[in-house]
């Protein structure tokens, strides 16, 4: 199991559990997350937590990855959860990448003593919720990707396939899943019947960012999104070349800003020869007058960056 920065075992606002590689043959509570199902092969649960859109969702969502076969799926829930939605009311949701949110009507069971919403039948798994049957999550958004570019900045990309007085959406923001800021607001078409593709570039992106759309109509009525998360750290590396070098190097970075970091220069005993601050072309152009009066050998590089230790090798000739 691996827990986020922010989360516990129990609904922690914004943050996430994860469990992997799971083998599920008979009906089981997987991880103890409240996600059950009753024969599939799971290599990732994930289950999230942040504040849905008022009497849509619950503040519990799960994205599996893997294989059922013709599952029971059931997904347990906390009173605290519900904002506002009659638990007599519960239906189960998922999403999916061209419809959207999609009722998963097929076998549903609802036990309000347990706190849990079934379904059976289930042979592909993707994320889950649960709403309310007497005010849907919205179904008109499609696919809606967050990833990160070469320059670290997070790409948001969207689709929608139909439009009815549509306005527009807010883009917005979170450090911690719960409390959400608006970024910018990206204009809608207002009514179309034909597939039509958006997108914003948050070059804003400072560490793991979670991100959602507020698609907002021309009564003022607005739907939100599901939340998705990007991590900048994880497209983070260093690359040093020439090496072996004779007098001089570069360092080619990916996802670094300009602002400093700190450097520490070691030979082959782990002896710290140099220390420097700066930015990564800073760092290289001391290391570059350093270089000429090493020996030939083997020497290592660590940049402490926030977002973790990078290091690499240097082979003097």
């Amino acid at each position: 199991m691996v827990l986020d920065n922010t989360a516990t075992t129990e609904a922690s606002p914004g943050g996430y559990i994860e469990a992997t590689n799971r083998r599920i043959t008979m009906e089981t509570d997987v991880a103890g997350l409240g996600f059950i199902v009753d024969d599939a092969d799971i290599t990732l649960l994930r289950r999230s937590h942040y504040q849905g859109d008022g009497g849509k969702g619950i503040r519990r969502i799960f994205r599996a990855e893997g294989t059922p076969s013709n599952s029971l799926l059931g997904l347990e829930y906390a009173a605290s959860e519900l904002g506002g939605i009659a638990e007599n009311n519960l239906a189960m949701f998922r999403w999916d990448a061209t419809n959207g949110w999609e009722d998963y009507p097929v076998g549903l069971t609802l036990d309000v003593v347990n706190n849990r919403v079934s379904v059976t039948g289930v042979n592909a798994f993707s994320t889950w919720t649960l709403g309310d049957t007497n005010n849907p999550l919205p179904i008109r958004l499609g696919p809606f990707t967050a990833t990160l570019t070469p320059e670290n900045n997070a790409l948001l990309q969207w689709r929608t396939y139909t439009e009815e007085d549509n306005l527009g959406f807010w883009v917005e923001k979170s450090l911690d899943g719960l409390a959400f800021a608006p970024l910018g607001f990206v204009e809608g078409a207002g009514n179309s019947n034909q597939p039509l593709d958006y997108q914003f570039v948050d070059t804003a992106l400072r560490q793991a960012s979670y991100y959602r759309l507020k698609q907002t109509d021309g009564d003022g009525s607005m739907h939100v999104s599901p939340v998705l998360f990007v991590n900048p750290s994880l497209a983070m590396r260093l690359q040093i070349w020439p090496n072996p070098a004779q007098t001089g190097i570069q360092i080619q970075a990916w996802g670094f800003d300009q602002s400093p970091v700190s450097a520490k220069l070691y030979d082959a005993r782990g002896k710290l020869l140099d220390s420097h601050y700066g930015n990564i072309d800073q760092i290289a152009q001391s290391l570059n007058r350093r270089l000429p009066h090493l020996g030939s050998g083997l020497y290592v590089l660590r940049v402490l960056h926030p977002q973790g230790v990078f290091t690499e090798r240097i082979v003097k000739e």
